[in-house]
């Protein structure tokens, strides 16, 4: 079988787009790669930076408590917009509140507003966080949104073009045996 390798090409293989086609069963691996990815990336966007002292001034700011529930004890840094291609929210201190594992385990992807529901307090109590430390979401930013799209799809392109330059190095190796 002859396979296309050439590692500059702009599309994948046939091979590879036949394996990405039938996929494998429960292989999410490409799937977790390309989140990884735009979690690198829009972690990355800007230069604003914080340290402990900060973070520790934002949990003061919440008395040392979950911002979605009040509940106190263990905390953890919590994303309101999530760290995602579909909500492209950023790692700023603006978009960070304490929470607690619960809370993080169960808003998960979900926006804040929809997950705090008549909970208006608490909503404006995080809104006044991300106005305090100049915190405009960017999910609107339609161009953006095409970068974050073009970086997934490149994961992809990626693993599919090294994916099938292995598996043409195994099947040579596999001739001469």
């Amino acid at each position: 079988i002859a396979h296309d390798v050439n590692p500059q090409s702009d599309s994948p293989p046939v091979e590879a787009k036949e394996r990405a086609a039938r996929g494998r069963y429960r292989g999410s691996a490409i799937g977790i790669a390309q989140n990884a990815f735009i979690r690198h990336l829009l972690s990355r966007i800007g230069d604003e930076q914080f340290n402990a002292e900060q973070w520790e001034a934002v949990l003061s700011d919440f008395d040392q408590r979950c911002a979605y529930c009040g509940a106190e004890g263990d905390l953890v840094m919590e994303h309101v917009i999530p760290i995602n291609r579909t909500s492209l929210g950023e790692h700023r201190l603006g978009n960070l509140v304490p929470a607690c594992r619960r809370c993080n385990a169960t808003k998960a992807d979900q926006d804040y507003r929809a997950f705090l529901g008549p909970e208006t307090a608490r909503i404006s109590a995080i809104e006044a966080h991300m106005a305090k430390h100049d915190y405009l979401p960017i999910g609107e930013n339609q161009r953006l949104r095409q970068i974050i799209e073009l970086a997934h799809q490149d994961v992809r392109q990626l693993a599919d073009r090294y994916a099938a330059i292995v598996d043409t190095m195994l099947e040579d190796q596999e001739d001469k045996a």
